[in-house]
């Protein structure tokens, strides 16, 4: 060891850990108040122990100030290069003492929007609803596997009696 210098040892993570925690901010579920999430394997651990699913969660980044609803999203952001290691995008950040609900009185997520569902409206009386059109079976398509035996059947007897 060279003079002056300082070893640090990392705690190897264990299984169930993930080893890029984010050390200058936290995940915050809108759902569960009190869970604090620190890596992408908390939240996994977080939507198995309160059982949501994938594409329903209430996630708030620290790091962005972005409320994410998709896991998918989520994921992605969290998975850029040196995540782990950013500092918060949001004014006076504090780790420790960040109050959550403060915050959101204050600056206001917006709720996505969703696709407005198309209004179906009763057909008109003596207007026939659409059927799907229908094919007649043909003889082909009863017998298309059994056109390749006749064939091959015929090859076979023209090879064993040959046309004289």
């Amino acid at each position: 060891m060279h003079p002056g210098c300082v070893t640090v040892f990392r705690k190897a993570p264990t299984k169930g850990e993930d080893a890029r925690r984010c050390r200058h901010f936290r995940e915050y579920c809108l759902r569960h108040r009190d869970s604090v999430i620190t890596s992408l394997g908390e939240v996994a651990q977080h939507r198995k122990k309160y059982g949501e699913e994938r594409t329903n969660i209430k996630i708030f980044c620290g790091c962005c100030g972005t409320l994410y609803h998709k896991m998918d999203a989520l994921a992605h952001h969290m998975n850029a290069e040196g995540f782990h290691l950013k500092k918060s995008k949001i004014p006076g950040y504090n780790r420790e003492r960040f109050d959550l609900s403060g915050y959101l009185a204050e600056h206001p997520v917006p709720i996505p929007q969703r696709r407005p569902r198309p209004i179906l409206r009763p057909r008109p009386p003596g207007l026939a609803s659409p059927r799907p059109h229908r094919q007649a079976p043909s003889l082909l398509l009863f017998c298309g596997g059994g056109l390749i035996f006749i064939g091959f059947l015929l090859a076979v007897l023209l090879m064993l009696f040959p046309l004289l």
